[in-house]
């Protein structure tokens, strides 16, 4: 049935599985510890690394402007490189790991022997930050305490290199780029210059034009420096000779006069040169283009050269964005911290598995192994609890649960008995006719026949006029737990069956109806028919109980026709082994059957062991 799962219903399921969550955890911890204790010591070194928050640059003059999102991505993206594959297959070619017994290559060679040693060193190595800091712990276990501390040690260290050849790599790949770029410059430097002196070459009155201006232009500043010179005949002379100022004073006149007469020439040459050009205008256009384009090429070459000069120095001057602060010292004791890690990690594992066991066995594969658990799962009321016996011998019959009745009256076995023919009489009371239980299982081998035997011994032993009917005409049990002959049975004449077919049981005043040998024909369509109900009427007239004992419910169809004749339902179930899924199976199409006032209720059989404990506690109220 669907219903609606509480933690009442969880924590009963939990109590009756209980042992069986105790024992997978007692085994799974047994393993885990024999596996913990005989394999080999395992020891773990640590190297403490300090990760810098901005890579560190020589040529930088500060740290600049903190961005502790940017250094907190940093950070985590050098711990994924730490574990990376590049920092092992360098640790495993300087340790030389691919022939270490515990890293080593296992056999294996080439590039898979050096796969199988980076997967092993990266199982025994663990990376972490440290809180919110930027420090990071490189831990690695190994059996040998020197080699754990060495590894961890030479991690670190080749992660710091990888680093540093990273970074001259993309700096000697900036060189490279620049190089070739430095050699077009110098070749577009050459062909720019070489155009500009062809250029001055064929037009030599531009270039004379050109000379002498640049002459003018020096011989200008020349005379604005020598004007603005200090005037030393006015200063303060410590040397009272007279003479001296004359010649200071004739030296600057001559050398006056000589640059304004040079000055002026100059200035004549340079008009007339200015002249010549205003007549050729086109070819002062095309001499300043020329000489612009060897100036960009000439700057193009500077700022390629100085660049390259540059990334070839700060190759040279490169250092890590980390460095070991603590390096790894050699672990004196095994690593007790991993030992009880797999342990706790273990019984965390063996708890799980129990519970999901215990939830299977409790709810989907398992059978049912109390009637909380049954009342849980169904929802229908579970009236008895009836003991595991071992068959004892009647009289004229073979050895039979229900002859347990007659040997032991007074009995475990028989009080469930009488505790089920008490759920019925007060589930339905007696009235002026005959009362009709039928007595059902999900499944075959459930101890269905031998609980309606039983139940028909306590109600004749009682008094009552009572009548088992074997419905079950594919297999008919009854006369044979009974010990009686096998007769035709009310199979043959339903009719005259009462009068003709009834037989009497050895061990009480029971009546009993076999069925009879079967031939074959549908039993469905006999049992539904107005024979066995014309049967049925006439015993109401006669007996005052009347059992049923039914085919199993799942696999045949035959206890659905008879359920509609029934004043009450008694499914028997055998106690941890019929599937809880077979009964939930069985249950819906039985309930759309019985009648509305008809109750449903069921019979755990076959408990096992008998309950010791009501034995000691109540052993003088059983015989």
């Amino acid at each position: 049935m669907d219903r609606k799962m509480d933690f009442s219903a969880l924590w009963g399921g939990l109590r009756r599985q209980v042992k069986l969550v105790l024992v997978v955890v007692v085994l799974g911890m047994g393993l885990a510890l024999l596996f913990t204790y005989s394999r080999a010591p395992v020891y773990q070194a640590m190297t403490l690394v300090q990760v810098e928050p901005q890579a560190p640059d020589l040529f930088s003059g500060g740290q600049g402007v903190q961005n502790f999102g940017i250094n907190d991505i940093r950070v985590e993206g050098e711990i994924e490189i730490l574990r990376s594959e590049a920092v092992a297959r360098r640790v495993v070619r300087i340790a030389g790991l691919e022939r270490d017994p515990e890293f080593g290559a296992g056999g294996l060679a080439g590039a898979a022997g050096l796969k199988r040693s980076i997967g092993l060193l990266q199982q025994a190595l663990r990376v972490t930050r440290r809180g919110q800091t930027y420090l990071v712990s490189v831990v690695v276990r190994a059996r040998q305490p020197t080699q754990a501390a060495e590894l961890s040690i030479l991690t670190a260290q080749s992660y710091i290199d990888n680093q540093i050849e990273a970074k001259i790599s993309r700096l000697e790949a900036e060189a490279d780029i620049l190089r070739d770029r430095l050699e077009g410059a110098q070749a577009g430097l050459v062909m720019t210059e070489a155009a500009v002196n062809e250029f001055i070459g064929n037009n030599p009155a531009l270039a004379s034009g050109g000379l002498v201006r640049r002459e003018v232009l020096l011989l200008d500043e020349e005379m604005q420096r020598l004007q603005g010179r200090p005037n030393l005949r006015g200063a303060p002379v410590v040397i009272d000779v007279p003479s001296l100022e004359d010649e200071l004073e004739q030296i600057d006149a001559e050398l006056e006069a000589q640059a304004l007469a040079r000055l002026n020439g100059l200035r004549g040459e340079a008009a007339a040169t200015q002249s010549a050009a205003v007549e050729s205008p086109e070819l002062a256009t095309r001499l300043y283009a020329l000489q612009r384009e060897a100036e960009i090429a000439r700057g193009q070459y500077d700022g390629f050269l100085s660049r390259l000069r540059a990334v070839e120095l700060q190759a040279g001057l490169q250092v890590a964005g980390a460095r070991i602060v603590s390096p790894a010292l050699v672990p004196i004791e095994p690593s007790g911290q991993s030992r009880r890690l797999f342990l706790a990690q273990a019984l965390v594992a063996v708890l799980l598995l129990g519970l999901g066991l215990a939830y299977m066995r409790e709810y989907i594969f398992g059978g049912f192994s109390s009637a909380e658990q049954m009342v849980d799962s169904l929802g229908l009321p579970v009236v008895a609890e009836v003991p595991q016996v071992r068959p004892v011998m009647a009289d004229g019959a073979g050895p039979s649960a229900a002859a347990v009745l007659v040997a032991l009256p007074m009995g475990a076995y028989s009080e469930a008995i009488r505790r089920l023919r008490l759920a019925l009489d007060s589930a339905v009371p007696p009235a002026g006719c005959a009362r009709i239980f039928m007595l059902a299982s999900a499944m075959p081998g459930e101890g269905k026949s031998n609980i309606c035997l039983a139940l028909g011994r306590v109600y004749a032993a009682s008094g009552r006029r009572c009548l088992l009917i074997d419905c079950d005409l594919r297999n008919p049990q009854a006369a044979r737990i009974a010990g009686l002959a096998e007769g035709a049975g009310w199979l043959e004449n339903p009719q005259e069956a009462l009068a003709t077919q009834v037989q009497k049981d050895p061990g009480s005043p029971l009546d009993i109806l076999p069925g009879g040998p079967w031939q074959g024909g549908v039993t469905d369509d006999i049992l539904a028919g107005p024979g066995f109900a014309d049967l049925l009427a006439a015993a109401r007239d006669v007996y005052d109980v009347v059992l049923l004992d039914t085919p199993p419910l799942h696999p045949v169809v035959d206890g659905l026709y008879l359920a509609r004749q029934a004043d009450a339902v008694v499914v028997a179930v055998k106690w941890a082994a019929t599937m809880q899924r077979d009964v939930r199976a069985v249950l819906p199409p039985l309930l759309r059957a019985v009648r509305p006032d008809a109750p449903v209720m069921f019979v755990l059989n076959q408990i096992r062991p008998p309950s010791q404990r009501i034995g000691r506690k109540y052993h003088k109220y059983f015989a």
